[in-house]
């Protein structure tokens, strides 16, 4: 999983109203709204709570980096996957009729594309679907996935093109890759294979679901490291201190010493002029360039109503989850 650093200049009476209001700005609750009912966002709540209690037990006894490692075919880890899962559940479930939901329970996020086996993503769905019977569909609507009919994705398992390695068996993983605006996506060619094996109503869904994917930040692919202020004081709200390695001059400098070309408009002579000394309080990067080539973060403005107080450079990370 690769990651890509964008920032944003804000105004702001405080490093920690900096990043959250950068962040409801980037992620406003209407786009992270995907029809879920509330009583869909609890069960869903619960389960990303029991598989990241799962990846944490495993991560501090195998040292996995993640779940993609463990092989449920391979002696026993199958029986120790269940039992883990039922004693995690047991607890995480135990509060069920008093369960709330936190205003920021998305952040209690796990990439379901990165469970790379499907063998092992079937083994835990497989495991949770006995309580929680429409939990699939439930993960595709928090992953922003396009609504496919339920008889195109079993169609679309039964092609060699999801079999292929290219996939690994994660059907989260092939819708991702499937309709990624970014790269494209591969939808076509999982429509071709359909065609083939006589599922044409199955062919025509993928079709017809291929570009509606805007591009826009789903909440399990993008955060808020930190920021930096006007006067060089650094602020991180995670565990990733790159925005600690800054202060407004060497940013100055990384944008002068980056070969793209940069315009600063002057509205004396109404044009634009090269940017020859860059200032990260004043100038903008605005052109988002999502493989960069080379180039330093992009940097955009973020405004909002009652702006006040100092200049902040806030550090977004969006991450790819197939690099």
């Amino acid at each position: 999983m690769s990651q890509k650093i964008l920032l944003y200049r804000i105004k702001a009476d405080s490093p920690e109203f900096a990043c959250k209001k950068a962040k409801e700005l980037l992620i406003p609750e209407a786009e992270v709204n995907l029809g879920l009912s509330n009583e869909e966002q609890i069960v869903l709540a619960q389960v990303l709570t029991i598989l990241n209690k799962l990846y944490n037990k495993y991560n501090s006894s195998l040292k996995l980096e993640n779940l993609n490692y463990l092989d449920v075919l391979e002696g026993e880890n199958l029986e120790v996957l269940k039992q883990n899962l039922e004693d995690i559940k047991s607890k995480t479930l135990a509060d069920n009729l008093n369960w709330t939901l936190d205003h920021d329970w998305r952040n209690n996020k796990f990439l379901f594309p990165e469970i790379g086996y499907g063998d092992t993503l079937d083994a835990i769905m497989r495991y949770l679907e006995k309580d929680i019977p429409n939990l699939e569909d439930v993960i595709i609507k928090y992953l922003g996935l396009p609504n496919l009919a339920k008889k195109t994705i079993k169609d679309i398992r039964r092609t060699n093109f999801f079999k292929s390695d290219e996939f690994e068996g994660n059907i989260f993983n092939c819708l991702f890759q499937m309709f990624d605006p970014y790269t494209g996506g591969c939808a076509a060619e999982m429509a071709d294979e359909l065609y083939e094996i006589n599922c044409t109503e199955s062919a025509e869904d993928v079709l017809c679901n291929e570009g509606v994917l805007d591009g826009g930040f789903n909440i399990s692919e993008f955060k808020i490291l930190g920021c930096l202020s006007e006067d060089n004081e650094s602020y991180l709200s995670g565990d990733d201190d790159y925005p600690s390695s800054f202060t407004i001059e060497k940013l100055n400098k990384r944008y002068d010493n980056d070969p793209k070309q940069r315009l600063r408009w002057n509205p004396e002579s109404e044009s634009y002029d090269d940017i020859e000394n860059f200032n990260v309080l004043t100038d903008l990067d605005d052109d988002i360039d999502v493989d960069h080539n080379g180039h330093f973060h992009p940097l955009e403005e973020l405004n909002y109503e009652g702006e006040k107080g100092k200049i902040y450079i806030v550090f977004g990370a969006a991450y790819d989850h197939y690099s």
